[in-house]
């Protein structure tokens, strides 16, 4: 047994646990139907960009970054491949 560690028969029955409050905590789930999730009013608005890597495989051309763009709008894809961060 650890010390220093209460066991749980000493906690106090109307003890709340901060952490466990918030790992019960959720979001709402998100909507399926794509033209209630659009935020912006026109192509190009809004871009949801992201950067992943490095990645343990490579691509052909030797890649293990990738950063990927996202019209809001359209819904419209584009994925960049780079060989590294700069």
């Amino acid at each position: 047994m650890a010390d220093g560690v209460p066991r749980i028969a000493d906690t106090p029955s109307d003890h709340v646990c901060a952490g466990c409050c918030m790992g019960k905590m959720r979001e709402d789930n998100f909507s399926r139907n794509p033209e209630k999730t659009v935020k912006s009013a026109g192509v190009l608005d809004l871009i949801h960009s992201d950067v992943m890597g490095p990645m343990p495989t490579k691509t052909p051309g030797g890649c293990t970054y990738a950063v990927t763009f996202i019209d809001d709008f359209s819904r419209h894809v584009t994925v960049y491949y780079r060989i590294g961060t700069r």
